[in-house]
């Protein structure tokens, strides 16, 4: 059997294959997964300030553990090659209420 753990700070609803919504709650028992960010203030631009960011490694994700599967923000997964770290596929087949947000994801990426 797998495990989820949602390392995020939402609860996560999935609906799997055969139509059912599976909800991840954010647990709270462990650290949200973030990736270290580095900002780098630059010329101002049209009156503005302008700041350059840059992304370094993931941080909160637990040692792999087996039959654990841990979920995190799509920038986190970006920022690690971890098979089993995924984020919530958010693309075009997302479910969203009547206002466009999303309510539930169809899987994983």
């Amino acid at each position: 059997m797998t495990t989820f753990i949602n390392l995020t700070p939402h609860d996560i609803t999935v609906e799997d294959v055969s139509g059912v919504r599976h909800t991840f709650i954010a647990t709270g028992h462990f650290p949200v997964a973030r990736v270290e960010t580095n900002y780098e203030q630059v010329e101002d631009m049209f009156g503005f300030r302008h700041r350059v960011i840059s992304f370094g490694s993931p941080t909160g994700i637990p040692d792999p553990a087996p039959g654990t599967i841990f979920i995190v923000s799509g920038l986190v997964k970006g920022a690690t090659t971890r098979p089993d770290v995924v984020a919530p596929d958010t693309g075009p087949d997302a479910i969203r209420n009547e206002k466009g947000h999303i309510v539930a994801v169809r899987g994983f990426v």
